[in-house]
């Protein structure tokens, strides 16, 4: 297995609950953020990457413009981002990874559709921003919080 592959199935392991046993948790997030496990934290977390992504994808490839942009991305992150997470914490176990891969996949699509309405945009790029957007919070979840 190459090292690239080992740390892609390390990193998802992780973020499904599923850490080898005697895995410990990276000091990056016990050092950098006390509690990462609470809400307000992942909500913190999760704008403070996703709006940007958002803000630069919708702008430059949209008649948006960036205020507009950075204000979709952030709404949508506010109405889909309390079921995402309220969803997975109720889970355990072997259903965390399936569900945790259906349910971004959904918010992926929820959002794309919320931005597209929000900033009247037809076609593929709201989508294309959300995709975006949520596979860099999700890596950055991996790298920060386990």
């Amino acid at each position: 297995m190459s090292a690239l592959s080992a740390l892609t199935a390390s990193a998802t392991l992780a973020v499904c609950g599923l850490s080898p046993p005697g895995a410990a948790r990276p000091l990056l997030a016990a050092a950098v953020l006390p509690g990462a496990a609470s809400y307000p934290t992942a909500l913190v977390l999760t704008l403070l990457v996703e709006v940007p992504v958002y803000t630069v994808a919708l702008a430059a490839a949209t008649p948006a413009t960036v205020r507009r942009a950075a204000a979709a991305g952030a709404a949508v992150n506010l109405v889909t981002h309390p079921a995402l997470w309220w969803f997975l914490h109720a889970l355990h176990g072997a259903a965390r990874a399936p569900a945790f891969a259906v349910a971004e996949a959904l918010v992926c699509l929820a959002e794309g559709a919320l931005a597209a309405r929000l900033l009247r945009l037809p076609g593929p790029v709201p989508y294309a921003a959300s995709a975006a957007a949520n596979a860099a919070s999700v890596l950055a979840g991996l790298l920060l919080l386990g």
